[in-house]
């Protein structure tokens, strides 16, 4: 069962994000499936370009959301023809897994960065029929350095209380 997940119908379609948790330790994988389902009462052909879905992540800033991972659906050729053919009941899904890195908008590995704790989209987009879906998560700091925060906290408290008096 999904913990976290939006569903989208549109034009006889279903498209359905889902993560395994809302909120994630920092550091800790984020698992993603992303489903397109044929509702209609006939088989569904459709054409395109590779790649035709994707799963993104953005994070949140204060001026709206910032693309940080990107995983294409498709292995053909970007740009090269794509048939997805569905019968009547039948799904596609595509799934991948994001390690909290930013990949600052481009595919050199050298300068990815690991990301902070904040609020995040996971998004499920297909191209062709120009369809959204997403759902939140939250990264939080790893429980360890929330321990090792109240012990910093508590010892400075205890210092300024021997300053003090």
């Amino acid at each position: 069962m999904p913990v976290n997940s939006n569903t989208v119908v549109q034009d006889g379609i279903e498209y359905c994000i889902e993560t395994n948790k809302v909120v994630y330790d920092l550091g800790e994988d984020v698992e993603i499936l992303y489903t397109l389902t044929n509702q209609r009462s006939e088989a569904l052909d459709i054409r395109g370009l590779a790649p035709m879905g994707e799963i993104a992540v953005e994070a949140r800033e204060a001026e709206g959301f910032r693309e940080v991972w990107v995983w294409y659906g498709s292995v053909a050729i970007p740009g090269g023809p794509v048939v997805l053919e569905l019968e009547s009941g039948e799904s596609d899904a595509m799934s991948g897994t994001w390690p909290q890195i930013d990949f600052k908008g481009n595919w050199h590995i050298e300068d990815d960065t690991d990301v902070l704790p904040g609020q995040y989209r996971v998004v499920g987009r297909f191209g062709p029929t120009s369809s959204i879906v997403g759902v939140d998560i939250a990264i939080i700091p790893e429980p360890g350095s929330l321990a090792l925060f109240a012990v910093g906290l508590l010892f400075v408290r205890q210092h300024n209380r021997r300053q003090s008096g």
